[in-house]
C-alpha cells in the first residue's frame, strides 16, 4: 500500500513535573539562571524561538549543569527544525540524567522525525528498560517500527498500548494500517471502522478504509471512502482507479467509465490501468474500443499473458476464432502453465473440428488434474467425433460411473449407436449388434437402436427378429420415413405374392442403410447444469462442457422453419394451428424444452390442463432448472386444485431462483385457498420483500392485514 503513514503521539513533557519521578537533577539551577529560563519560556510562548533560544544559552553559561536546560533548549531547537543542535541538547541532558526516562523518549521523537528510525528505536527501547510501566511508551516503539516496515512487530504494540488505552483513535487508525500493509483486510477494516465512528470529523484515513474494503470485495462502502477521499486529493489517481473498479464491480459501468476517462485525461501515460478499462469496455460490450486498449496495454506490458488471453476472450465474443487462437497461443507461451488458456485452446480447436489438436490440450489439462470431470467429458466427445468409438465409450463409462449426467448418459448412447452404424458399413452386421444392444438398455426409448438392430438380423437373415426390431423403432417414432420405408421393403422382400399383390406394394423398393450422421459440436457450461451461460470479462469462460449433438442441417433448417410459422400463428390468436407447428418440431427434437414449454402455454390457454401439464412436464424433464416451467406447471396443478403439487412446483421454482416474486404469491395463493392463513401470510410476506412496484406491495399489504384480522 505503499509507504506507512502513521499519527505521531506527541508527548508533551513537562520535566519540572517529572523530574521527581526519575533521577533529581545534578545541581540545583541558580536564581540568574532560574529567571532566564522564565524569561525564555515567556519567549517561546511569543513565539520568539531564536530569543529564547539565546536566553537558554545564557542560562547554560550559569548553571551548565542542570538538565532542564538542555531539554529545553533541545525542544526550542526542534521546533525550529535545527535537529542537530537539538540532538545534541538532548544528548548533553541524558549525560546529566542518564536514567531520565523521558530524555530518552525526546530523543527517540526527534530522531523519528528525521527518519533515523532504528536509533529512534533503541532510544525508545531503553526508556523502556529504565521505566516499563509507562504504556505510552509502546505506541513510540509501534510507530518506528511500522515506519521500518516492521508491522507484524509494530501490531504487537499497538495491541500492548490498546490494552491500557482501549479509546486512543489514532492507535486505531495506525493499527490499521497495519494489518492493511501485511494483508489483513477484515482486521484493518474492523479498527478503521471503530476510529470512524469515534471521530468522524477528525477521520482522515479515507483512503486506506476504502483500499481495505476494496480488498474484502465491500464495494459500496468503498465507494463512500473513495469519494471522501478524492474531495480532498482530487489528483489520487491510485484512490480514482480503485473507485472506477469499485463500481465496475457493483455493476455501475457509466459511473466506471467516467472514472476512467477522468483519470487518463489527468493521466494519459498511465498505461497499466488500460487492462482493467478494457476489461469494463468489454462488459459494455464495446468490443473494439476494448481491443484497442488491450492493444496499448499489451506493447506497453508484452510479456503479460493474461493480457492476451482476456484479448483472446473478446475475439471470440465477436466470432473471430482465428484471432482467439493466435492471442491464446502467445499467452501460453508467455506462461506455459496456465491450464484456462489450454482448456479454451482446446474448446476452440473442438469448436473447428479439429479434434487432434482438442485432444492434445486435453490430455495436457488432464495431465495436471487427472478428475477434471468436465474435461474427460470434453475429450469423450472430441474422440467420439473422430470415430474412436471405443476410447469414446470406455471414457464415457468412466466419466458416468463418478457422476451421473443426462446429456452425458445420451452421448455414451449416441457413441454406442455410431459404432452400430459404423460397423454395418463394414460389413460387419453380426459385430454391430452388441453397441446396438448397449444403446438399447441404456436408453429403450430411442428408435434408433431398435432399427440398427433391424437392419443388422435383416442383414443376417433373422427375419424374425427383425421384423420384432422394426415394429419396435416404428412404435416409439411411428412417422419417421427412413424407418418406414425400410420396414415396408422389408415386409415386400419377405411376403409371398398374393400378400405382395395385396397389398399393392412393389418389389423395386432397395433397402436404404443410410444412417444419420452424428455431429457433435461443444456448447457451454449452461448446457450442463441450466444455468445461465455468461461471459465474464475479467475471466477466460466458455469451456466447461462441450456436450451437445447438432441435428442434421436439413432438419435444423426444418425445425427453424417450423418455430418460425407457429409463432406467426401464436401472434395472430391461431392457437391450434401454432401447436400443430410446435408439436411437428417436437418430433424432430424431442429434447427442445423451449417449444415444449410454448406447447404447454398454449394448452393452459385451451383450457387442457392434462395436456398443459404433459408438456411443461416434458420441458422440465430436458431442462431440470427450467424455472418458468415449474412455475408454469405449479399453476395448472393449482387450477386443479392439486395444492400439493402445485407448491412442490412453486418451492422448486424458488430453489432454482430466489428472486422469483411471483413464486412466493403463488405459493401464499395456495395455502391461502387450503384455509392455512399463517403459511398465507409467511409467503404473502416474503413476496412483498420481493416486489418493488408500490400500488402491489399496498395490495399485498392489505391482504395480509385480512388475514391476520381473520386468524384473530
Amino acid at each position: 500500500m505503499g509507504e506507512f503513514e502513521l499519527k505521531k503521539f506527541i508527548v508533551i513533557l513537562s520535566l519540572i513535573i517529572f523530574a521527581g519521578l526519575c533521577c533529581p537533577a545534578n545541581a540545583e539551577m541558580t536564581k540568574e539562571g532560574h529567571q532566564l529560563y522564565l524569561q525564555a519560556c515567556k519567549l517561546e510562548m511569543q513565539n520568539n524561538l531564536e530569543g529564547a533560544v539565546n536566553l537558554i544559552r545564557q542560562a547554560i553559561n550559569i548553571s551548565g549543569d542542570d538538565a532542564i536546560l538542555y531539554t529545553k533548549l533541545a525542544g526550542l531547537y526542534a521546533d525550529l527544525g535545527d535537529y542537530n543542535n537539538a540532538l545534541g541538547a538532548y544528548k548533553a541532558a541524558i549525560k546529566l540524567r542518564p536514567n531520565d526516562a523521558f530524555i530518552y523518549i525526546s530523543i527517540g521523537n526527534l530522531l523519528q522525525t528525521t527518519g533515523d528510525y532504528e536509533n529512534a528505536y533503541n532510544s525508545y527501547m531503553q526508556a523502556m528498560e529504565i521505566f516499563p510501566t509507562y504504556k505510552y511508551n509502546y505506541v513510540n516503539i509501534a510507530n518506528v517500527l511500522a515506519a521500518q516496515g516492521k508491522y507484524d512487530k509494530a501490531i504487537e504494540y499497538y495491541n500492548l498500548f490498546l490494552a491500557a488505552y482501549p479509546d486512543q483513535v489514532d492507535a486505531k487508525e495506525n493499527i490499521a494500517t497495519a494489518y492493511l500493509n501485511t494483508g489483513k483486510f477484515s482486521l484493518a477494516n474492523k479498527y478503521y471502522a471503530a476510529a470512524y465512528k469515534a471521530n468522524p470529523e477528525g477521520f482522515r484515513e479515507y483512503a486506506n478504509y476504502g483500499f481495505a474494503l476494496f480488498e474484502e470485495k465491500q464495494y459500496s462502502t468503498a465507494v463512500e471512502m473513495f469519494k471522501t477521499a478524492l474531495l480532498e486529493n482530487p489528483d489520487n489517481m491510485k484512490v480514482r482507479s480503485n473507485l472506477a473498479v469499485s463500481y465496475h464491480m457493483l455493476g455501475k459501468l457509466d459511473l466506471s467509465k467516467q472514472q476512467f476517462e477522468q483519470i487518463f485525461k489527468l493521466k494519459p501515460d498511465l498505461t497499466a490501468l488500460r487492462i482493467y478499462y478494457a476489461n469494463l469496455l468489454v462488459d459494455m460490450n464495446l468490443y473494439d474500443e476494448a481491443i484497442a486498449e488491450y492493444t496499448a496495454y499489451i506493447k506497453a506490458y508484452p510479456n503479460d499473458a493474461d493480457a492476451y488471453k482476456l484479448l483472446a476472450l473478446v475475439y471470440k465474443n465477436q466470432g473471430k476464432d482465428d484471432l482467439a487462437i493466435q492471442n491464446l497461443l502467445t499467452s501460453l507461451e508467455k506462461n506455459n502453465k496456465d491450464l484456462e488458456v489450454k482448456k479454451e485452446l482446446a474448446f476452440q480447436y473442438h469448436k473447428k473440428n479439429d479434434y487432434l489438436t482438442a485432444i492434445k490440450y486435453y490430455d495436457e489439462i488432464l495431465k495436471e488434474t487427472p478428475d477434471n470431470y468436465d474435461v474427460k467429458a470434453n475429450k469423450a466427445l472430441a474422440l467420439h467425433a473422430l470415430k474412436r468409438y471405443d476410447e469414446a465409450i470406455k471414457l464415457y463409462e468412466e466419466i458416468l460411473a463418478t457422476k451421473k449426467n443426462e446429456r452425458l448418459q445420451q452421448n455414451l448412447v449416441s457413441a454406442y449407436i455410431s459404432k452400430g452404424d459404423y460397423l454395418l458399413t463394414q460389413a460387419k452386421y453380426k459385430e454391430s449388434i452388441e453397441p446396438f444392444e448397449q444403446a438399447v438398455v441404456l436408453d429403450s426409448n430411442q428408435s434408433y437402436p431398435y432399427y440398427g438392430l433391424a437392419k443388422a438380423f435383416e442383414l443376417l437373415g433373422n427375419k424374425d427378429l427383425a421384423l420384432v426390431n422394426y415394429e419396435r423403432a416404428l412404435e416409439i417414432e411411428p412417422d419417421k420415413e427412413l424407418y418406414l420405408k425400410d420396414y415396408k421393403a422389408f415386409k415386400a422382400a419377405n411376403a409371398s405374392q398374393d400378400e405382395l399383390a395385396a397389398s399393392n406394394i412393389t418389389t423395386d423398393v432397395k433397402s436404404n442403410n443410410s444412417t444419420t450422421p452424428v455431429s457433435i459440436k461443444p456448447v457451454t457450461a449452461g448446457d450442463f447444469d441450466g444455468t445461465s451461460n455468461q461471459d465474464n470479462a475479467q475471466k477466460l469462460a466458455g469451456l466447461d462442457n462441450l456436450m451437445i449433438q447438432k441435428p442434421d442441417e436439413q432438419i435444423a433448417d426444418k425445425v427453424k422453419k417450423l418455430i418460425a410459422e407457429g409463432d406467426e400463428l401464436y401472434k395472430s390468436g391461431k392457437n391450434t394451428d401454432a401447436l400443430l407447428k410446435y408439436i411437428e418440431v417436437l418430433k424432430l427434437t424431442p429434447n427442445d424444452a423451449f417449444t415444449a414449454f410454448k406447447a404447454g402455454n398454449l394448452y393452459k390457454l385451451e383450457n387442457n390442463p392434462e395436456k398443459a401439464v404433459y408438456y411443461y412436464k416434458k420441458a422440465v424433464s430436458v431442462n431440470k432448472n427450467y424455472a418458468d416451467a415449474w412455475f408454469n406447471l405449479g399453476l395448472v396443478y393449482a387450477s386443479k386444485k392439486e395444492f400439493k403439487s402445485s407448491r412442490d412446483c412453486f418451492n422448486k421454482v424458488i430453489v432454482l431462483s430466489p428472486d422469483y416474486a411471483y413464486a412466493y404469491y403463488a405459493l401464499a395463493l395456495s395455502y391461502e385457498k387450503e384455509g392455512n392463513n399463517s403459511k398465507a401470510i409467511e409467503y404473502y410476506e416474503q413476496y412483498f420483500n420481493h416486489e418493488s412496484d408500490d400500488l402491489t406491495k399496498q395490495a399485498v399489504k392489505n391482504k395480509i392485514n385480512e388475514l391476520k384480522s381473520s386468524k384473530s
